[in-house]
């Protein structure tokens, strides 16, 4: 069965002329409209009476000029609506202005600019689950945190409404806020009216509406504007886990595989031999096999309260030619203290294979105070594996990989706190 396009419904227009100013005065939404300004002299107009009785006269009120031409049509999300009304509300010295939009087929949409942010809005309904409480709500299983708890007035008004309204009514307004999502509620004494909206980016509204001037200008972050580093943050989530995985299983198998050998391995005693406190000695000679690769010096000494500096050359046999492998080992401790550790390693890389022996000379502090070890009985030991895996290369590679998600992290923390300055009720402190 063939589908019959919905033929399009041309709006029902009705005119009179203003009681006040004898101007011309239309309505759009005829037969829903309850209040409607009068262009030109602003008086407020009863459209239910049959006599369109003045409501209330504009007598030195300011002129705000909407940046959205009332009567003007724009297409948002694919349904084109109409400009009928705007509204400028002020709250304790804070000034944001609504606009009302009209289609005969979707009814009434809200589109609210503060500060230059854009936010597009409906009413909703208690049937459809929204719940308020002291600092949240809830819609559709979606919390939202409470942003602003104060009283609106009306500053300014124009065209027409489907309620009534007009300069210095006054009700109480709550937003709550999950970006870019928003729910409003205004409170009076007999009714309760819930919006829910979303952020809208100004120029699709100026493209949407065909509007030649400039919009207001964006100041700080806007209660719904959705944070970029939030999308960052999930892009990066995904590859960062898999190359995390991945190096687990790199390093895995490099543990696996790794022949961890220990290659050399000797005992010495530390002995004064002029009053330097220095010692030297020379190895036998000894193998460091298979291909080109890392080895791991580890020592350890009997020190208590003193150090050991053991200053090592890696010397081959064939060319005399020497790697420094220096070591140094301290141990400190009171009462209830203590510092240092009588062990240390270090890894040195690309050692080729050979033979090899070590050129040592070692210094220590003098112990004065005879605590613990004495110079005579200092001993050490020395080690070198060849082929060691070494964690601190998997810990430092993924230091590098989480950097990145933390930055957006924070970058998304000063956004949000950025975003909660102007509200009463932030999260993040003063």
């Amino acid at each position: 069965m063939k589908k019959q396009k919905r033929e399009r419904v041309k709006p029902i227009v009705k005119s009179f002329n203003c009681n006040n100013c004898g101007s011309p005065v239309e309505i759009t939404a005829v037969g829903q409209t309850l209040n409607v300004v009068c262009p030109s002299c602003k008086s407020i107009i009863d459209a239910n009476d049959p006599n369109f009785s003045i409501l209330q006269k504009a007598k030195d009120q300011r002129k705000f000029t909407p940046y959205i031409p009332l009567k003007s049509r724009g297409k948002l999300k694919g349904v084109l609506w109409e400009c009928i009304g705007f509204v400028v509300k002020v709250d304790s010295g804070y000034y944001w202005s609504e606009y009302l939009l009209f289609n005969p087929y979707n009814g009434y949409r809200w589109l609210v600019e503060v500060n230059g942010h854009w936010g597009f809005f409906k009413r909703i309904y208690n049937s459809e689950g929204e719940a308020g409480s002291s600092f949240s709500a809830n819609y559709k299983g979606k919390s939202f945190a409470m942003f602003n708890d104060g009283i609106a007035m009306v500053q300014y008004v124009e065209g027409e409404f489907y309620w009534r309204i007009k300069k210095g009514d006054k009700t109480r307004m709550k937003d709550f806020i999950a970006p870019p999502h928003g729910l409003s509620v205004e409170l009076s004494e007999h009714e309760e009216n819930w919006t829910m909206g979303y952020h809208i980016e100004g120029d699709l509204i100026k493209k949407a509406f065909k509007i030649k001037e400039d919009l207001p200008y964006k100041v700080g972050i806007g209660q719904l504007q959705p944070s970029p580093f939030k999308e960052t943050f999930k892009k990066m989530l995904k590859p960062m886990m898999q190359t995390i995985v991945a190096l687990v299983v790199v390093t895995f198998v490099r543990y696996a595989t790794a022949q961890n050998k220990v290659v050399f391995t000797k005992s010495f005693n530390h002995s004064q031999t002029d009053k330097k406190n220095v010692s030297t000695y020379k190895t036998d000679p000894f193998y460091i096999d298979g291909k080109t690769t890392n080895i791991k010096v580890r020592g350890s000494s009997n020190v208590t309260n003193a150090w050991i500096y053991i200053d090592s050359l890696l010397v081959d046999t064939k060319t005399q030619k020497g790697i420094p492998v220096p070591l140094e080992i301290s141990y400190y401790r009171g009462h209830d203290w203590k510092e240092g550790s009588r062990s240390n390693s270090k890894f040195y890389h690309n050692i080729p294979s050979g033979e090899y022996y070590l050129s040592i000379q070692t210094q220590s502090v003098k112990d004065k105070y005879r605590r613990g070890t004495s110079e005579e009985d200092r001993t050490y030991r020395l080690e070198i594996l060849r082929d060691v895996p070494n964690f601190m290369n998997f810990a430092i590679l993924c230091g590098l990989i989480l950097l990145f998600p933390f930055i957006a992290l924070f970058r998304r923390y000063g956004f949000e706190a950025k975003r909660w300055e102007n509200s009463d009720f932030s999260p993040y402190g003063d």
